[in-house]
């Protein structure tokens, strides 16, 4: 990058001074290969972007004429283009909210800006750049993994408000005995009187939102594998493994996800070994990684048995309702639903997405989700047994594990498309995901992100 800008990759040269139009072209996409890089890696390492935007005044990558002769000669300009914006993308990321920096903006306009740019992505991808639902191998590979680090920007825009749900389901059994109802439009609050929770609206749709892309990753990988067309010594894909796998044991705890999404979080963790036992170094240290999560998901489930075990006793259970007030008043405004008694397992209850989008709609019916909430493939493939030299494909008999799932599925949700077309006014509120980010600013800038 510092060579980069030293020699001015970064301008635009005049063609009285480089006339051959390869070579123009050629030190274009020289640049944008080092930006991209720049975000990439930076994302990966929890670094600060070297350069701004502001200061590329560089043209985006072109074809050049005769077409044969760029083919022949330099890179597909329109897949480099798309990664050009999704490391733009990326970066932004990064800064806006894993960064110190204050902003005016709450937490939920910054992420809100970020997943429109997402979608505008996806929606704008030329068809030769789109994957082949019906048979992923016939993508490109280039393709496939320009999908998944797609699916990775979705993670790091949503992962933080999966994290608070999980957190705040997890202390939902212990309120605070100062705790008032403090529920607003888009607000969680807690009664002295109630164990109940009341998680915003946006919350769960961003959370579903980061579950369907690590859902959708973890597909991909699997398909791949039992294809026999993965890359032994790859980063990425590794890192792709690990960071769905972590979002998938999320899931199995909280009511929007599924525990069958455990089993995904197992079969990543045995490719990972198998990918570590290939000698990939990469998978060898996620790997190691993901085993004391695993170790501290057996405490967590356990500690979460013991306390469900002792409030059954009592003769409570788990519900999910938009009317949970010991006074029998519902929160004010819409947008929240209450997750009330604690169980056994979070994951047993299934989310219900019952909440009017519309505030003076006095009843609600039930919009069925468009995203795949089960992992029947993985499932059934767990029941096979696992060598000791590596995953066996055979062990995986069906091969389409990504039937049902598309790379832009997340933003056809309503519920997704309504919190996209909320005004800054909406969403300008405090919200406790901003005091918990502010809380965990430790957590989310430090390496490995």
């Amino acid at each position: 990058m510092r060579m980069g800008l030293t020699i001015g990759l970064n301008h635009n040269i005049p063609e009285s001074q480089l006339i051959d139009p390869v070579e123009r072209q050629h030190r274009i996409q020289i640049w944008w290969t080092i930006y991209i890089f720049d975000r990439m890696w930076g994302s990966k390492m929890g670094l600060p972007m070297q350069i701004l935007d502001e200061d590329i005044h560089v043209d985006m990558p072109s074809t050049i004429s005769p077409r044969w002769r760029h083919e022949e000669e330099l890179s597909d300009s329109e897949y480099m283009t798309a990664n050009i914006k999704l490391a733009r993308i990326v970066g932004e990321t990064i800064t806006r909210l894993y960064s110190r920096r204050k902003y005016q903006e709450t937490f939920l306009q910054r992420v809100q800006k970020l997943l429109k740019a997402l979608k505008h992505w996806v929606e704008t991808l030329p068809e030769s750049l789109r994957l082949n639902m019906e048979d992923l191998e016939s993508s490109k590979k280039p393709i496939v993994s320009l999908h998944m680090a797609f699916n990775q920007c979705v993670i790091l825009t949503t992962r933080p408000t999966l994290l608070h749900l999980l957190i705040t389901l997890s202390k939902k059994s212990k309120p605070h005995p100062n705790a008032v109802n403090n529920t607003s439009k888009f607000g969680i609050g807690t009664e002295s009187d109630s164990e109940d929770v009341f998680v915003s609206q946006p919350v769960l749709t961003l959370s579903e939102a980061c579950i369907h892309a690590a859902r959708h990753s973890h597909s991909m990988i699997l398909t791949r594998w039992i294809n026999g067309s993965m890359p032994t010594f790859g980063y990425f894909h590794a890192h792709y493994l690990f960071s769905s796998a972590l979002i998938l044991a999320m899931s199995s705890f909280v009511p929007i996800g599924s525990p069958t999404d455990m089993t995904g979080f197992d079969s990543a963790l045995d490719l990972l070994r198998s990918m570590t036992e290939n000698g990939n170094l990469a998978a060898a240290e996620f790997y190691h990684n993901l085993e004391q999560v695993k170790v501290c998901l057996a405490a967590y489930r356990g500690m979460r048995r013991g306390e469900g075990s002792t409030e059954l006793a009592a003769g409570r259970g788990v519900a999910t309702s938009t009317n949970p007030n010991a006074s029998g008043n519902a929160p004010s405004g819409v947008g929240a639903i209450a997750l009330s008694g604690p169980s056994s397992d979070l994951a047993t209850t299934p989310f219900l997405n019952t909440l009017p989008l519309n505030p003076s709609a006095s009843t609600s019916t039930p919009q069925p989700s468009l995203i795949p909430t089960t992992h029947d493939i993985i499932a059934s493939a767990t029941a096979h047994p696992v060598h000791s030299h590596g995953i066996d494909a055979c062990a995986y008999p069906l091969r389409d594990t990504v039937s049902g799932y598309t790379t832009e599925m997340a933003f056809l949700e309503p519920t997704m498309q309504d919190f996209l077309a909320q005004s800054d006014i909406d969403l300008g509120l405090l919200h406790p995901v901003d005091t918990f980010f502010t809380e965990a600013e430790n957590l989310y800038t430090c390496h490995e992100l």
